[in-house]
Protein backbone atom coordinates (compact mmCIF):
# COMPACT_ATOMS: atom_id res chain seq x y z
CA UNK A 1 0.00 0.00 0.00
CA UNK A 2 1.21 3.49 -0.79
CA UNK A 3 2.12 5.17 2.48
CA UNK A 4 -0.70 7.47 3.57
CA UNK A 5 0.72 10.87 4.46
CA UNK A 6 -1.08 12.48 7.36
CA UNK A 7 -1.81 16.10 6.53
CA UNK A 8 1.40 16.52 4.54
CA UNK A 9 0.07 19.15 2.18
CA UNK A 10 3.20 20.05 0.22
CA UNK A 11 1.64 21.55 -2.89
CA UNK A 12 1.62 25.32 -3.29
CA UNK A 13 -1.78 26.95 -3.25
CA UNK A 14 -2.01 29.88 -5.64
CA UNK A 15 -5.53 31.06 -5.00
CA UNK A 16 -7.06 34.44 -5.63
CA UNK A 17 -9.87 36.14 -3.79
CA UNK A 18 -12.59 34.34 -5.77
CA UNK A 19 -12.07 36.81 -8.59
CA UNK A 20 -14.83 35.22 -10.65
CA UNK A 21 -17.29 36.45 -8.03
CA UNK A 22 -15.78 39.74 -6.90
CA UNK A 23 -13.23 40.89 -9.45
CA UNK A 24 -10.61 41.61 -6.77
CA UNK A 25 -7.59 40.08 -8.44
CA UNK A 26 -4.84 38.61 -6.25
CA UNK A 27 -4.87 39.54 -2.59
CA UNK A 28 -1.83 37.39 -1.93
CA UNK A 29 -0.84 34.19 -3.69
CA UNK A 30 -1.15 32.28 -0.42
CA UNK A 31 -4.48 33.75 0.72
CA UNK A 32 -8.11 33.10 -0.13
CA UNK A 33 -11.40 34.16 1.34
CA UNK A 34 -14.50 31.98 0.96
CA UNK A 35 -16.94 34.89 0.96
CA UNK A 36 -20.74 34.66 1.23
CA UNK A 37 -22.32 34.66 -2.22
CA UNK A 38 -23.95 38.10 -2.06
CA UNK A 39 -20.83 40.11 -1.23
CA UNK A 40 -20.05 42.87 -3.73
CA UNK A 41 -16.98 45.05 -4.18
CA UNK A 42 -17.69 48.74 -3.62
CA UNK A 43 -14.21 50.24 -3.89
CA UNK A 44 -10.59 49.12 -3.90
CA UNK A 45 -6.93 50.09 -4.05
CA UNK A 46 -3.92 47.84 -4.57
CA UNK A 47 -3.92 46.94 -0.87
CA UNK A 48 -7.48 47.54 0.35
CA UNK A 49 -10.97 46.32 -0.56
CA UNK A 50 -14.31 47.76 0.59
CA UNK A 51 -17.16 45.23 0.54
CA UNK A 52 -20.89 45.18 1.20
CA UNK A 53 -23.58 42.54 1.56
CA UNK A 54 -26.66 42.81 -0.63
CA UNK A 55 -28.75 40.77 1.82
CA UNK A 56 -27.97 42.42 5.16
CA UNK A 57 -26.71 45.87 6.25
CA UNK A 58 -23.17 44.54 6.64
CA UNK A 59 -20.02 46.26 5.40
CA UNK A 60 -16.40 45.12 5.47
CA UNK A 61 -12.86 46.22 4.70
CA UNK A 62 -9.90 43.98 3.96
CA UNK A 63 -6.46 45.60 3.96
CA UNK A 64 -2.85 44.48 3.60
CA UNK A 65 -0.02 46.19 5.50
CA UNK A 66 3.75 45.91 5.43
CA UNK A 67 5.21 43.98 8.32
CA UNK A 68 6.76 47.00 10.05
CA UNK A 69 4.17 47.14 12.86
CA UNK A 70 2.53 44.59 15.13
CA UNK A 71 -1.06 43.41 14.76
CA UNK A 72 -1.88 45.25 17.97
CA UNK A 73 -0.50 48.52 16.64
CA UNK A 74 -2.37 48.24 13.35
CA UNK A 75 -5.64 47.45 15.11
CA UNK A 76 -5.17 50.36 17.54
CA UNK A 77 -4.39 52.80 14.74
CA UNK A 78 -7.38 51.57 12.72
CA UNK A 79 -9.70 52.15 15.67
CA UNK A 80 -8.32 55.67 16.06
CA UNK A 81 -8.80 56.43 12.35
CA UNK A 82 -12.40 55.23 12.48
CA UNK A 83 -12.93 56.94 15.84
CA UNK A 84 -14.35 53.76 17.36
CA UNK A 85 -13.52 51.63 20.37
CA UNK A 86 -11.59 48.51 19.43
CA UNK A 87 -11.23 46.27 22.49
CA UNK A 88 -8.45 43.85 21.57
CA UNK A 89 -7.82 40.27 22.62
CA UNK A 90 -4.77 38.28 21.56
CA UNK A 91 -5.28 34.63 20.67
CA UNK A 92 -3.49 31.79 18.88
CA UNK A 93 -4.73 30.61 15.50
CA UNK A 94 -2.97 28.67 12.76
CA UNK A 95 0.25 28.58 14.76
CA UNK A 96 0.64 32.33 15.28
CA UNK A 97 -0.66 35.03 17.61
CA UNK A 98 -3.48 37.18 16.27
CA UNK A 99 -5.49 40.15 17.44
CA UNK A 100 -9.29 40.24 17.45
CA UNK A 101 -11.32 43.29 18.41
CA UNK A 102 -14.93 44.04 19.18
CA UNK A 103 -15.69 47.32 17.41
CA UNK A 104 -18.27 49.80 18.65
CA UNK A 105 -18.87 53.45 17.83
CA UNK A 106 -19.96 55.69 15.00
CA UNK A 107 -18.79 54.61 11.53
CA UNK A 108 -19.74 56.87 8.63
CA UNK A 109 -22.09 58.72 10.97
CA UNK A 110 -23.98 55.62 12.13
CA UNK A 111 -23.79 53.80 15.47
CA UNK A 112 -22.15 50.51 14.54
CA UNK A 113 -21.03 47.17 15.95
CA UNK A 114 -18.64 44.62 14.51
CA UNK A 115 -15.31 42.82 14.64
CA UNK A 116 -11.74 43.22 13.51
CA UNK A 117 -9.14 40.53 12.90
CA UNK A 118 -5.44 41.24 12.38
CA UNK A 119 -3.10 38.39 11.41
CA UNK A 120 0.35 37.95 9.94
CA UNK A 121 0.74 36.29 6.54
CA UNK A 122 3.68 34.06 7.30
CA UNK A 123 4.61 33.41 3.68
CA UNK A 124 5.14 36.97 2.52
CA UNK A 125 5.77 38.83 5.79
CA UNK A 126 2.77 41.12 5.53
CA UNK A 127 -0.21 41.71 7.81
CA UNK A 128 -3.86 41.31 6.87
CA UNK A 129 -6.66 43.24 8.56
CA UNK A 130 -10.34 42.27 8.26
CA UNK A 131 -13.09 44.55 9.54
CA UNK A 132 -16.79 43.75 9.39
CA UNK A 133 -19.62 45.78 10.92
CA UNK A 134 -23.32 46.57 10.84
CA UNK A 135 -25.63 49.21 12.36
CA UNK A 136 -25.84 48.74 16.13
CA UNK A 137 -29.58 48.11 15.96
CA UNK A 138 -29.07 45.09 13.68
CA UNK A 139 -26.20 43.40 15.52
CA UNK A 140 -28.25 40.40 16.71
CA UNK A 141 -29.63 39.79 13.23
CA UNK A 142 -26.24 40.25 11.54
CA UNK A 143 -24.02 38.42 14.04
CA UNK A 144 -24.15 34.98 12.31
CA UNK A 145 -23.28 36.56 8.97
CA UNK A 146 -20.41 38.60 10.40
CA UNK A 147 -19.06 35.57 12.27
CA UNK A 148 -19.19 33.55 9.05
CA UNK A 149 -17.39 36.33 7.19
CA UNK A 150 -14.62 36.37 9.80
CA UNK A 151 -14.31 32.58 9.62
CA UNK A 152 -13.91 32.63 5.83
CA UNK A 153 -10.22 33.58 5.80
CA UNK A 154 -7.48 31.13 4.73
CA UNK A 155 -3.94 32.42 5.10
CA UNK A 156 -1.95 29.41 3.84
CA UNK A 157 -2.43 25.80 2.75
CA UNK A 158 -2.46 24.55 6.35
CA UNK A 159 -5.37 26.79 7.32
CA UNK A 160 -7.63 24.86 4.93
CA UNK A 161 -7.58 22.18 7.62
CA UNK A 162 -7.90 24.40 10.70
CA UNK A 163 -10.98 25.81 12.42
CA UNK A 164 -11.72 29.39 11.36
CA UNK A 165 -10.14 32.28 13.22
CA UNK A 166 -13.32 33.66 14.74
CA UNK A 167 -14.55 30.27 15.94
CA UNK A 168 -11.11 29.59 17.43
CA UNK A 169 -11.40 32.89 19.29
CA UNK A 170 -14.92 32.08 20.57
CA UNK A 171 -14.18 28.46 21.50
CA UNK A 172 -10.50 28.02 22.38
CA UNK A 173 -9.24 24.50 22.95
CA UNK A 174 -9.18 23.63 26.63
CA UNK A 175 -6.57 20.87 26.13
CA UNK A 176 -8.63 18.40 28.16
CA UNK A 177 -8.97 15.04 26.44
CA UNK A 178 -12.19 13.10 25.84
CA UNK A 179 -11.03 9.45 25.48
CA UNK A 180 -12.66 7.65 22.57
CA UNK A 181 -12.53 4.04 21.40
CA UNK A 182 -13.39 3.25 17.78
CA UNK A 183 -13.93 -0.23 16.37
CA UNK A 184 -13.09 -0.25 12.67
CA UNK A 185 -12.46 -3.35 10.50
CA UNK A 186 -11.80 -5.52 13.52
CA UNK A 187 -9.35 -3.06 15.04
CA UNK A 188 -9.84 -1.38 18.41
CA UNK A 189 -8.48 2.14 18.07
CA UNK A 190 -7.84 4.28 21.12
CA UNK A 191 -7.98 7.97 20.30
CA UNK A 192 -9.32 11.23 21.74
CA UNK A 193 -11.05 14.54 21.13
CA UNK A 194 -10.75 17.82 22.95
CA UNK A 195 -13.61 18.21 25.42
CA UNK A 196 -14.45 21.60 23.92
CA UNK A 197 -15.01 20.18 20.44
CA UNK A 198 -18.59 18.97 20.72
CA UNK A 199 -20.11 22.27 21.81
CA UNK A 200 -17.91 24.36 19.54
CA UNK A 201 -18.54 22.24 16.44
CA UNK A 202 -22.31 22.13 16.86
CA UNK A 203 -22.55 25.86 17.54
CA UNK A 204 -20.47 26.50 14.42
CA UNK A 205 -22.88 24.42 12.33
CA UNK A 206 -25.95 26.20 13.70
CA UNK A 207 -24.38 29.59 13.00
CA UNK A 208 -23.55 28.62 9.40
CA UNK A 209 -27.06 27.24 8.97
CA UNK A 210 -28.50 30.65 9.85
CA UNK A 211 -26.36 32.11 7.08
CA UNK A 212 -27.40 29.38 4.66
CA UNK A 213 -31.07 30.15 5.31
CA UNK A 214 -30.55 33.66 3.89
CA UNK A 215 -30.16 32.04 0.46
CA UNK A 216 -33.31 29.90 0.34
CA UNK A 217 -34.76 31.97 -2.48
CA UNK A 218 -31.47 33.31 -3.81
CA UNK A 219 -30.27 32.63 -7.37
CA UNK A 220 -26.94 31.38 -5.95
CA UNK A 221 -28.45 28.93 -3.47
CA UNK A 222 -26.34 26.05 -4.80
CA UNK A 223 -23.10 27.98 -4.23
CA UNK A 224 -24.30 28.89 -0.75
CA UNK A 225 -24.96 25.21 -0.07
CA UNK A 226 -21.46 24.31 -1.29
CA UNK A 227 -19.92 26.97 0.92
CA UNK A 228 -21.90 25.70 3.93
CA UNK A 229 -20.43 22.22 3.65
CA UNK A 230 -16.93 23.49 2.79
CA UNK A 231 -16.79 25.53 5.99
CA UNK A 232 -18.13 22.68 8.11
CA UNK A 233 -15.55 20.36 6.53
CA UNK A 234 -12.83 22.83 7.44
CA UNK A 235 -14.01 23.14 11.03
CA UNK A 236 -14.23 19.35 11.30
CA UNK A 237 -10.67 18.91 10.03
CA UNK A 238 -9.44 21.23 12.75
CA UNK A 239 -11.00 18.95 15.36
CA UNK A 240 -10.24 15.49 13.92
CA UNK A 241 -6.62 15.76 12.75
CA UNK A 242 -5.17 13.67 15.57
CA UNK A 243 -8.03 11.19 15.40
CA UNK A 244 -7.51 10.73 11.64
CA UNK A 245 -3.83 10.03 12.27
CA UNK A 246 -4.69 7.42 14.91
CA UNK A 247 -7.13 5.67 12.56
CA UNK A 248 -4.62 5.69 9.72
CA UNK A 249 -1.84 4.29 11.91
CA UNK A 250 -4.09 1.44 13.06
CA UNK A 251 -5.43 0.44 9.63
CA UNK A 252 -2.92 1.21 6.90
CA UNK A 253 -0.76 -1.93 7.26
CA UNK A 254 -3.84 -4.11 6.65
CA UNK A 255 -4.95 -2.25 3.50
CA UNK A 256 -4.10 -3.25 -0.07
CA UNK A 257 -4.39 0.32 -1.33
CA UNK A 258 -6.16 3.61 -0.70
CA UNK A 259 -9.52 2.33 -1.96
CA UNK A 260 -9.29 -0.62 0.41
CA UNK A 261 -8.59 1.81 3.25
CA UNK A 262 -11.57 3.91 2.18
CA UNK A 263 -13.75 0.78 2.05
CA UNK A 264 -12.98 -0.08 5.64
CA UNK A 265 -14.12 3.40 6.66
CA UNK A 266 -17.21 3.21 4.44
CA UNK A 267 -18.25 -0.12 5.95
CA UNK A 268 -17.73 1.32 9.43
CA UNK A 269 -19.97 4.35 8.77
CA UNK A 270 -22.62 2.09 7.25
CA UNK A 271 -22.92 0.43 10.66
CA UNK A 272 -23.87 3.63 12.50
CA UNK A 273 -27.32 3.96 14.00
CA UNK A 274 -29.50 6.22 11.85
CA UNK A 275 -30.63 9.31 13.74
CA UNK A 276 -31.54 12.94 13.04
CA UNK A 277 -30.17 15.89 14.97
CA UNK A 278 -32.93 17.82 16.75
CA UNK A 279 -31.57 21.24 15.91
CA UNK A 280 -32.51 23.80 13.25
CA UNK A 281 -29.70 22.60 10.98
CA UNK A 282 -30.67 18.91 11.32
CA UNK A 283 -26.94 18.19 10.98
CA UNK A 284 -24.96 16.49 13.72
CA UNK A 285 -21.40 17.68 14.26
CA UNK A 286 -18.69 15.07 13.75
CA UNK A 287 -17.47 14.94 17.37
CA UNK A 288 -21.03 14.04 18.36
CA UNK A 289 -21.25 11.40 15.62
CA UNK A 290 -18.06 9.80 16.91
CA UNK A 291 -19.05 9.95 20.58
CA UNK A 292 -22.70 8.94 20.24
CA UNK A 293 -22.57 6.66 17.20
CA UNK A 294 -25.70 8.02 15.52
CA UNK A 295 -26.05 10.11 12.40
CA UNK A 296 -27.73 10.61 9.04
CA UNK A 297 -26.42 10.75 5.49
CA UNK A 298 -24.80 14.18 5.36
CA UNK A 299 -22.99 13.92 8.69
CA UNK A 300 -21.70 10.44 7.74
CA UNK A 301 -20.58 11.68 4.34
CA UNK A 302 -18.80 14.63 5.95
CA UNK A 303 -17.09 12.30 8.43
CA UNK A 304 -15.90 10.02 5.67
CA UNK A 305 -14.60 12.93 3.57
CA UNK A 306 -12.82 14.44 6.55
CA UNK A 307 -11.03 11.25 7.56
CA UNK A 308 -9.99 10.55 3.95
CA UNK A 309 -8.86 14.08 3.09
CA UNK A 310 -6.80 14.30 6.29
CA UNK A 311 -4.66 11.38 5.05
CA UNK A 312 -4.42 12.85 1.54
CA UNK A 313 -6.97 10.57 -0.16
CA UNK A 314 -8.98 12.62 -2.64
CA UNK A 315 -12.67 12.60 -1.81
CA UNK A 316 -15.57 15.03 -2.01
CA UNK A 317 -19.26 15.17 -1.30
CA UNK A 318 -22.52 15.23 -3.24
CA UNK A 319 -25.73 16.63 -1.77
CA UNK A 320 -29.14 16.57 -3.41
CA UNK A 321 -32.39 18.40 -2.82
CA UNK A 322 -33.97 16.06 -5.39
CA UNK A 323 -33.13 12.93 -3.40
CA UNK A 324 -32.86 14.55 0.06
CA UNK A 325 -29.60 12.69 0.37
CA UNK A 326 -25.82 12.98 0.53
CA UNK A 327 -23.01 10.77 -0.79
CA UNK A 328 -19.25 10.66 -0.47
CA UNK A 329 -17.28 10.35 -3.70
CA UNK A 330 -13.77 8.88 -3.92
CA UNK A 331 -11.15 9.28 -6.64
CA UNK A 332 -10.35 5.70 -7.59
CA UNK A 333 -9.54 3.49 -10.59
CA UNK A 334 -11.34 0.50 -9.07
CA UNK A 335 -14.29 -0.93 -11.02
CA UNK A 336 -17.78 0.35 -10.31
CA UNK A 337 -20.17 3.10 -11.29
CA UNK A 338 -18.42 6.46 -11.31
CA UNK A 339 -19.14 10.15 -11.80
CA UNK A 340 -16.69 12.04 -14.02
CA UNK A 341 -16.06 15.44 -12.47
CA UNK A 342 -13.48 17.76 -14.03
CA UNK A 343 -11.92 14.81 -15.81
CA UNK A 344 -11.57 12.69 -12.66
CA UNK A 345 -13.52 9.49 -12.04
CA UNK A 346 -15.11 9.40 -8.59
CA UNK A 347 -16.76 6.30 -7.16
CA UNK A 348 -19.80 7.15 -5.02
CA UNK A 349 -20.07 5.73 -1.53
CA UNK A 350 -23.46 5.09 0.11
CA UNK A 351 -23.07 5.50 3.88
CA UNK A 352 -26.62 4.61 4.99
CA UNK A 353 -27.03 1.15 3.42
CA UNK A 354 -24.97 -1.77 4.71
CA UNK A 355 -22.65 -4.00 2.70
CA UNK A 356 -22.31 -1.71 -0.32
CA UNK A 357 -18.89 -1.05 -1.79
CA UNK A 358 -17.60 2.06 -3.50
CA UNK A 359 -19.22 2.43 -6.92
CA UNK A 360 -22.59 0.98 -5.96
CA UNK A 361 -25.62 3.26 -5.57
CA UNK A 362 -29.28 3.19 -6.56
CA UNK A 363 -29.83 3.66 -10.29
CA UNK A 364 -32.30 6.43 -9.43
CA UNK A 365 -29.39 8.46 -8.04
CA UNK A 366 -27.05 8.03 -11.02
CA UNK A 367 -27.78 11.37 -12.72
CA UNK A 368 -25.09 13.88 -11.74
CA UNK A 369 -27.43 16.77 -12.60
CA UNK A 370 -29.48 15.86 -9.52
CA UNK A 371 -26.52 16.57 -7.25
CA UNK A 372 -24.68 19.62 -5.94
CA UNK A 373 -20.94 18.90 -6.06
CA UNK A 374 -19.02 19.99 -2.96
CA UNK A 375 -15.36 19.86 -3.95
CA UNK A 376 -12.97 19.92 -1.00
CA UNK A 377 -9.32 21.01 -0.73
Amino acid sequence: MKKLSFLLITFLLTINLYAERTGFGNLSKYVSIDLPEDIVLIDSTKTSWHLESTLLPVKAIISIYKNNKTCEQIMTETGEKLNVEAEQTLFDWNGIQNSLSIISGSIQGQASYGFGLCTKLSKDKRILLMLVWCPEEYKAECFPYMASFMDSLYTDSGSYFECGAFTTFLYPKNDEDEPLILNIAGKTIETKLDTSDLEAAQNFIENEYKVLCLYRNHSEWKKAWQRYYRLIFRDSCGRLKNLAQDVCAALEDSCADETDYAQKLLTWTQGFEYSREKTPSDLECLPSVLINGGSDCDSRSLLLCTLLQLVNINSSMLVSAVHSHALTILESDHPGFSFNINGINFLPGETTAKDLTWGKISSEQANLEDWVIVLLP
